[in-house]
Order: C-alpha cells, then sequence, then structure tokens
C-alpha cells in the first residue's frame, strides 16, 4: 500500500505501524513528533497506530546541538 512520508510516496506492508517506519527510517521515538493526516499523534499512538492506504505522515525527530 502507498503512504505518504514528509511528502514523498512509499510503498508500505499491509497493517504496518507508525513504529515501523521508525525501524525503516532509523529513528529512535523518544524524540521525534508525528503528525498523521494532520493530527498530532500522542507517544502510546505512534507505537500501535496502524497505517491505511493514503495516509499522510509528517515524522520530525528532534536532534541537540550547539
Amino acid at each position: 500500500m502507498k503512504v505518504i512520508v514528509n511528502g514523498e510516496e512509499m510503498e508500505i506492508k499491509e497493517g504496518a505501524k507508525v513504529k515501523d517506519l521508525f525501524l525503516m527510517f532509523d529513528i529512535h521515538n523518544e524524540r521525534v513528533v508525528v503528525e498523521k493526516n494532520k493530527v498530532i499523534l500522542r507517544k502510546n499512538e505512534m507505537l500501535e497506530n496502524i497505517l491505511v492506504e493514503g495516509d499522510k505522515l509528517e515524522i520530525i525527530q528532534m536532534v541537540g546541538g550547539g
């Protein structure tokens, strides 16, 4: 199925969860904000939220530095 992640269309498996995207992109969920279809997901929602065809996600990873 197809979803859009950070403006780019990608193919993922049926029944994939947001946390599966974290693995694909090597993202550590303790420093990330996820917006799904213009709604920001809570931490517990990020891990178990199942994706469906056409979902639009913005994944923002927080990075420290100076």
